[in-house]
C-alpha cells in the first residue's frame, strides 16, 4: 500500500493483492460484502491480482471512496478497464469520485503506459 496524495482530512493510497497479499483483503474485504455497496453497483465487487485499488481513508482510518483499474488486459491488449468507483454517502459532492477518476487516469497513461482506455457507466 502506497500513500499517492495526503490532506489533513483524508489520504489516497494505492493497493492491490498483488502488493499487498492478504493484507488488502484485511483491510478491504467488508468493501466486497457490504449490502448497500452491492445494492447500489448492481452486484458485488470483485477483484485479482490485476486490480489496483485507489482507496481514500479518513483520519479515522475508515475507507470513505474507492476506485479501481482493471489491469489483465494490459499486457496483451494495451487495455486497462475503468472499473468499480463508490463513494460512502455521507462524503458524496466533495470531489471523491472525480480525484479518482483523474487519478486512474494518470495511473494509467502515465504509470502503465495504457493505450486503450475502457469503462462501463450505468445511470443512478
Amino acid at each position: 500500500m502506497h500513500t499517492i496524495e495526503r490532506t489533513k482530512e483524508y489520504r489516497i493510497v494505492r493497493d492491490s493483492s498483488r502488493e499487498s497479499g492478504p493484507g488488502f483483503y484485511t483491510r478491504c474485504g467488508h468493501l466486497f460484502v457490504d449490502k448497500e455497496i452491492r445494492k447500489e453497483m448492481g452486484g458485488p465487487l470483485d477483484s485479482t491480482d490485476d486490480y489496483l485499488w485507489l482507496l481514500v481513508i479518513d483520519r479515522a482510518d475508515t475507507i470513505i471512496a474507492f476506485a479501481c483499474l482493471d489491469t489483465s488486459r494490459l499486457a496483451t491488449h494495451g487495455e486497462v478497464w475503468f472499473d468499480n468507483a463508490y463513494v460512502y454517502p455521507d462524503y458524496r459532492q466533495q470531489g471523491f469520485h472525480a480525484r479518482l477518476f483523474d487519478l486512474r487516469m494518470g495511473i494509467a497513461k502515465q504509470q502503465l503506459k495504457a493505450h486503450v482506455l475502457k469503462g462501463l457507466a450505468a445511470k443512478a
